[in-house]
């Protein structure tokens, strides 16, 4: 049998209480438990894997007139940012890089985690908005309990999705596993609602999604067939997808003064 000394007990014990031999999934979670935004501060999550959501968040915070942190909190194999970014400023640490895009300072992951409980806390930055880019679907975000659930509890949140049938059966069934009074607004990246045909009037039909619909936080924008082809670019993104995303913003984080087109 293995025998210790008083001092040699104390260092472990201190170890432990300095949480030295955590997991480190653990110890990244007490890190971004502390994380809080500066300023304002809002979700978006898309319903489905390549709903639009990254686009959207893109288009929101290029529609800000104020400087505007956004943070894509998905895996790095599925960024659709890291092709937008005009300048890149590198490793801030081992988990996230930083870019920027005119006036708009970009983190995304440096890796690509397997769960939302994987992933670390964001740098922090002085965004007057904050734009959190979620990256994972709302029932993988309220499986366990961690800092994005958190995040995106305590958020007004966007949801997105696609002018499908899947697209707004996922609509819905994330309206459900969120609280409608998280839900600050939903896009649905496709045709204007009046265009649509007898089956997106079926799927849209759902209570929840028809509650979105008279409190005034159900929007469209259109989907664009070139950025849909080559994905997001350090381009111009689209006038009506930037004038949609106004009137989105208008609803969540209160009027913006137009923004001229470059």
């Amino acid at each position: 049998m293995t025998t210790y000394s008083v001092e040699e007990l104390r260092r472990a014990v201190g170890a432990l209480e300095s949480g030295r031999f955590r997991g480190d999934s653990m110890l990244r979670q007490e890190a971004a438990s502390e994380w809080r935004p500066p300023g304002e501060a809002l979700a978006v999550v898309g319903v489905l894997p390549r709903s639009g959501a990254s686009v959207v968040a893109l288009a929101l915070a290029e529609s800000a007139e104020r400087p505007v942190h956004l943070v894509e909190a998905g895996p790095s194999h599925r960024s659709s940012l890291a092709s937008a970014s005009t300048a890149e400023l590198g490793a801030i640490d081992e988990s996230w890089r930083r870019s920027r895009r005119g006036a708009v300072l970009i983190d995304r992951l440096a890796s690509s985690p397997r769960l939302p409980n994987e992933v670390g806390p964001p740098p922090s930055s002085d965004g007057q908005l904050t734009i959190l880019d979620v990256g994972w679907e709302t029932s993988a975000l309220v499986r366990d309990e961690h800092w994005l659930s958190r995040q995106v509890g305590s958020m007004p949140t966007v949801l997105v999705a696609t002018a499908s049938g899947p697209g707004l059966r996922a609509l819905d069934s994330s309206l459900a596993d969120l609280h409608d009074s998280q839900i600050e607004a939903a896009v649905v990246v496709g045709s204007s609602q009046r265009r649509w045909g007898w089956p997106l009037k079926v799927a849209s039909s759902t209570s929840a999604i028809q509650h979105l619909r008279d409190s005034g936080r159900l929007f469209t924008v259109p989907l664009d067939s070139e950025l849909a082809a080559t994905g997001v670019t350090t381009d111009p993104l689209p006038a009506a997808l930037l004038r949609g995303a106004r009137s989105v913003l208008a609803r969540v984080a209160g009027p913006q003064e137009p923004r001229e087109l470059a």
